[in-house]
């Protein structure tokens, strides 16, 4: 998602929102198991100026929620 008028903290809470309703919604056909979200955020100027620079950050803030146990989200 881009929230082009939301800082990092504003985007972190309605990141994790959407986490919680995904969890919360039985996406699955015979109901088997959880859908879980991990995700990543970045903010302009602070991970970066361009998009090459944000897209980066944010895709290492997703590693780093996979890695730490997944279904979070990691600003």
């Amino acid at each position: 998602m881009l929230l082009p008028e939301k800082n990092k903290k504003e985007t972190a809470q309605i990141a994790e929102e959407v986490r919680n309703k995904i969890g919360s919604t039985n996406l699955l056909r015979e109901g088997k198991g959880n859908l879980t979200v991990s995700g990543g955020l970045s903010e302009n100027p602070i991970d970066g100026s361009t998009a090459d620079e944000l897209f980066k950050k944010a895709m290492e803030s997703v590693k780093q929620a996979k890695a730490t146990g997944k279904n979070k989200i990691v600003a």
